[in-house]
């Protein structure tokens, strides 16, 4: 995405920090190029707050300049669009009695290959709604946290640290976070092939509780005494305590559907996952 809107963005046309201004209707025009252009004045530090370099303080033409946002998600919404069409059209239904080398399917003693709970009577047992509602509270918390991401970095960080928390520090948070929600899916997924859905929940449960836990007195910490030898430390363990957060975020919704099928079969888990997926729901809206 950085790369992206670097490639799009465009600085806004500067006139100077002196022009010859007409107001009308509430707003100033100045003369440019022998044409009456609406104009802005930008301050030094109203600058500082845009993903521009090398700006001075001046007259600026309104309706100028670009962050390049819109071209670089439209870029993105393509690509994906595109890869996912192209993903759909590779799909093909496997020959009949396929297997893959070296699989042998379990065999129970009444013919099938493993039991399943039907999709109907799952919400009636004790396990659905504790792993709801621990799914949708670990949920929650992620994202909450990438909810809120921006704003905690630069106006609660920025303004007790300004040295540390610039525009590029809160940029690669934010990268960071979102490089955690993808690894989450991918390493926490692994890991739960190795020991156990549930032994994973439990790492889910237990660790995130903690993480979640130290984040108020970390930004205490850096907040009361910005000055510290201790505030770029403190500063460090919250920006990695919230990326773990985030890990465990992703990887509730990677091990969630394996979680279902080790639980209730593997015949109705599409439609079990549906139900949980509710759960996501409301962990947005919250």
């Amino acid at each position: 995405m950085t790369y992206l809107m670097s490639k799009f963005s465009q600085v806004p046309t500067y006139i100077g920090q002196t022009a010859e201004l007409m107001t009308e209707g509430g707003k100033q025009f100045a003369n440019h190029c022998g044409q009456w252009e609406e104009v802005v004045y930008a301050s030094a530090s109203e600058l500082a707050k845009l993903p521009f370099t090398g700006l001075t303080e001046g007259y600026y033409i309104v309706g100028t300049g670009s962050t390049g946002l819109g071209l670089a998600y439209t870029t993105i919404g393509m690509t994906y669009t595109a890869l996912i069409f192209a993903s759909a059209l590779a799909l093909k239904r496997a020959p009949p009695q396929y297997k893959p080398v070296g699989w042998t399917p379990l065999a129970s003693s009444s013919g099938d290959s493993l039991k399943s709970v039907h999709v109907d009577v799952v919400h009636k047992t004790p396990q659905f709604w504790l792993l709801f509602t621990t799914s949708g509270l670990l949920c929650t918390g992620g994202m909450g946290l990438m909810a809120v991401a921006k704003p905690m970095i630069t106006e609660v960080f920025s303004g007790a640290v300004p040295a540390l928390v610039t525009t590029s520090f809160a940029t690669a948070y934010l990268m960071a976070m979102a490089a955690g929600n993808l690894g989450g899916r991918v390493g926490w997924a692994a890991i739960s092939d190795k020991i156990g859905r549930t032994s994973t929940y439990n790492i889910f449960t237990i660790g995130g509780a903690s993480l979640y836990a130290t984040l108020p007195w970390l930004i205490h910490a850096v907040i009361s005494q910005p000055d510290s030898p201790l505030a770029p430390v403190m500063l460090s363990l919250f920006c990695l305590n919230t990326v773990l957060a985030i890990t465990i975020m992703g990887g509730v919704f990677a091990v969630l559907p394996a979680y279902e099928s080790d639980l209730y079969g593997p015949k109705h888990v599409g439609a079990i996952h549906s139900r949980f997926l509710l759960a996501a729901t409301g962990a947005s809206i919250a």
